[in-house]
């Protein structure tokens, strides 16, 4: 949430000032997270821990990583922002934010106050999926978001083809086990 505001922070709270805070730590937070750090800005990362790829067994079309398990793709970035010492990476949510005219207030979900120039929201999408029966135990198992859908996104941040789904009164599911990826070698 993000409020405005022409007050700035309560004068008697210790606010710590960073050029940008991050809002997610999944790949495109780290990789704004990296770019920051190579132009030597000041930047908190924070993670909350919630990833839309949360039961995906791997990334795709993701250039030089195609295959590779969510995890060790936050691992490897993670251990990339090592060489940035400008760049702080905390696993916290955050609460709210507010617009002023010097950037944005930060609050952590721990209550500490933060103040930035810039925010960045690299939270991803949300899929609002319908109500069928076991849908969410099943996705990225059985069922799949097409990539296509989030290309799309409107400003709610929803993909239409899931708000079409969301408005739906029938839910349509399809067994992709006998579906088969073609291998890498037969691919070459």
């Amino acid at each position: 949430m993000v409020e405005d505001s022409k007050d700035g922070p309560a004068p008697d709270v210790p606010v710590i000032n960073y050029d940008a805070v991050i809002v997610g730590a999944g790949p495109a937070g780290l990789s704004a997270a990296i770019l920051l750090g190579r132009c030597r800005r000041q930047t908190l990362v924070c993670d909350s821990g919630e990833y839309r790829n949360a039961r995906s067994e791997a990334i795709h079309a993701f250039i030089g990583r195609d295959g590779t398990h969510p995890d060790l793709l936050r691992e490897r970035g993670r251990g990339e922002l090592v060489s940035y010492p400008s760049v702080e990476l905390r696993d916290i949510a955050v609460h709210t934010t507010r617009r002023t005219q010097t950037g944005f207030d930060v609050e952590l979900a721990d209550g500490q106050e933060i103040h930035c120039r810039v925010l960045l929201l690299a939270t991803g999408g949300v899929d609002e999926l319908p109500r069928c029966q076991d849908w969410t135990a099943a996705t990225g198992a059985v069922f799949f978001i097409a990539p296509t859908a989030m290309a799309g996104n409107n400003a709610t941040g929803r993909s239409p083809s899931t708000d079409g789904a969301r408005r739906s009164r029938r839910c349509h599911a399809a067994s992709l086990s006998s579906v088969r990826a073609p291998s890498r070698a037969a691919a070459a």
